[in-house]
């Protein structure tokens, strides 16, 4: 059963606490009247914001609504915090180590939960931290104090895009937002939203849906790179007759389907795999660098690490050498830095450290 809405007694106070609470909520009717509130309505649904007050007196805490209301109070010893995403007027408040959901009337559900994210007129709630860890339960509460879905262990949040949640729930996966759900779960599996798009599996092919969970792009792919952004600088690697190419958002293939293996594009390149040899391809399909190398790493500051008969180098953008391979092991170059690291030596003797892009090593002070 829900918890009941708590109508709060007059709250006796000793005439310090009076005078100090009656000039507060007058400060607050008349920063109200003179036309300083928040530009943001706390009840628009579509705004996240502190919504509610603490104010600590002698003895007691007080938690207040805008309109100088006193909704709650609390011992002065007890730990609390107010959540900043109140929406349709009701959010989260944590005491002393948990969770609660309060609106203007009172808690809709006293503190119990380890998380708690409201959507609109609904919540997402947690206990036990994540859903990977044995014996915890995840609910979605509505604003009423009612269950939509009780807590359970068959429930996680897959992904999250612009207030809309790829919810798993008892082995399926649908799409839920502040209005409810907006498709039931239905999906064998789903991936993870990126510009805009989510792949979704029905059947035995993988499609792409909005966060409306419209299908956009109909399932007719065998695989698709769920494990990491579907899509990634406008095109989505996907698998089709055993073989990876790249559609755009509108499901038309740019690339055909014609390589064994394929990452996501990264400045603009791509690595592939044909034969069991790696190279690189630009966004039309054009090899940048032939499928000549054992393993590539990805594109970072105008550089990849290719390697080359047992031995680590980078090429450029252009597909040319610009270090020969001489690594152990070798990492993307850092933006920020403009140096990767590297190991040189073999397996039974190697050192690490750092290298810039003229091919400088410089050891790694901590192993000095």
């Amino acid at each position: 059963m829900p918890s009941k809405k708590i109508h709060h007694k007059p709250i006796v106070l000793n005439m310090t606490k009076k005078l100090f609470l009656v000039s507060l909520l007058a400060l607050m009717s008349c920063t109200a009247a003179f036309g300083q509130e928040p530009e943001a309505n706390p009840l628009n649904s579509s705004t996240k914001q502190s919504y509610m007050t603490l104010v600590k007196t002698d003895g007691s805490q007080f938690i207040i609504n805008p309109k100088g209301m006193i909704v709650l109070e609390l011992p002065e010893n007890a730990d609390v915090q107010i959540s900043d995403d109140f929406q349709d007027g009701w959010g989260g408040v944590k005491i002393n180590g948990k969770w609660g959901l309060l609106d203007d009337n009172g808690w809709v559900r006293r503190p119990q939960f380890d998380l708690v994210d409201v959507y609109g007129s609904y919540a997402y709630t947690a206990n036990e931290g994540d859903v990977e860890k044995e014996g915890s339960k995840h609910g979605i509460l509505k604003k009423d104090g009612t269950w939509v879905v009780e807590p359970t262990n068959n429930l996680a949040r897959q992904d999250e895009f612009d207030n809309t949640l790829c919810l798993y729930l008892n082995g399926l996966y649908g799409f839920f937002n502040e209005n409810g759900w907006i498709v039931e779960p239905k999906y064998i599996h789903a991936g993870y939203f990126s510009e805009g798009l989510i792949s979704v599996k029905e059947g035995d092919y993988w499609g792409f849906a909005d966060k409306s969970g419209n299908i956009r792009i109909k399932p007719e792919f065998e695989s698709v790179n769920f494990t990491a952004p579907e899509f990634h600088e406008g095109l989505a690697l996907v698998g089709k007759n055993r073989k990876a190419g790249f559609i755009n958002h509108d499901g038309e293939w740019v690339i055909q389907p014609q390589f064994d293996i394929a990452e996501n594009f990264k400045e603009g390149l791509a690595a592939v795999m044909v034969e069991e040899k790696c190279g690189f391809i630009d966004k039309t399909g054009k090899v940048v660098a032939e499928t000549r190398y054992e393993a590539v790493g990805y594109f970072s500051d105008g550089l990849a690490a290719v390697m080359l008969n047992g031995k680590w180098g980078y090429i450029n953008t252009t597909g040319r050498m610009v270090i020969p391979p001489q690594f152990f092991s070798a990492k993307p170059f850092d933006a920020e830095t403009g140096r990767a690291k590297v190991r040189v030596g073999d397996q039974d003797n190697n050192q690490s450290g750092y290298i810039d892009k003229t091919g400088k090593f410089t050891p790694d002070p901590k192993e000095q």
